[in-house]
């Protein structure tokens, strides 16, 4: 992955998502380590008027222009362009706990499909990671990110969240610090930050303090 100098994050990764490197997101210290940013990816997405038939209660967030004028989800935005850009991913859900492969706007339930063994087995080390230090119960879709996404030995996690709306929570503070210690490199990580055309925008690429990831 190429990384932008002046942004943490990767220039390829943003050309690929459709969106803009900006200030990278501050996750709160957790499992006794301290706090470190992750690249920010921000892309401007249209509203439709169209109604999906399955909303997954997400409002207005499920009326997302998938470029087709159809509606759809922020993580099957995300899913769509990095399969376009020639990765593999996968929606992993863990409301339902379900590895949701596609949705389309007029089916009530998604298409599932399980991710290859060995990215299973890096999900249940980064889980088991976190039940070590916490001492409490976890299965591997406490807390990981909306996408999980792979090409080649290449595997990348992107969490999206509506600008001004989303913060991380803790289970994904801690997720996403278990995983750079089992070895996940910081760069193999991403906040897709979305909002609709018309919002205001709070997003200052020039500023030079990190926005902090509070709940």
């Amino acid at each position: 992955m190429t990384q932008n100098n002046e942004s943490l994050g990767s220039v390829l990764i943003a050309q690929d998502l459709g969106s803009r490197l900006v200030q990278p997101l501050l996750i709160r210290a957790a499992l006794g380590q301290a706090p470190f940013a992750v690249p920010r990816y921000a892309a401007e997405v249209r509203m439709l008027n169209k109604v999906r038939v399955a909303t997954f209660n997400k409002g207005t967030a499920a009326r997302i222009d998938d470029g087709h004028e159809l509606p759809t989800f922020a993580e099957l935005l995300v899913a769509s362009r990095l399969r376009a850009a020639g990765w593999k991913c996968t929606w992993v859900n863990a409301y339902h706990r379900r590895f949701i492969e596609t949705w389309a706007w007029d089916a009530a339930e998604p298409t599932v499909k399980q991710p290859p063994e060995h990215l299973l087995e890096t999900l249940k080390r980064i889980a088991a990671k976190v039940a070590s230090v916490t001492k409490l119960s976890r299965n591997l879709f406490d807390g990981v990110p909306d996408i999980m996404a792979w090409s080649g030995h290449d595997i990348l996690f992107i969490e999206c969240k509506r600008r001004g709306k989303d913060r991380i929570q803790q289970t994904q503070a801690e997720w996403l610090h278990a995983a750079i210690m089992i070895g996940i490199n910081v760069m193999q990580l991403g906040i897709f930050e979305w909002h609709y055309s018309g919002e205001a925008d709070r997003t200052r690429e020039g500023s030079s303090k990190l926005r902090a990831a509070n709940p």
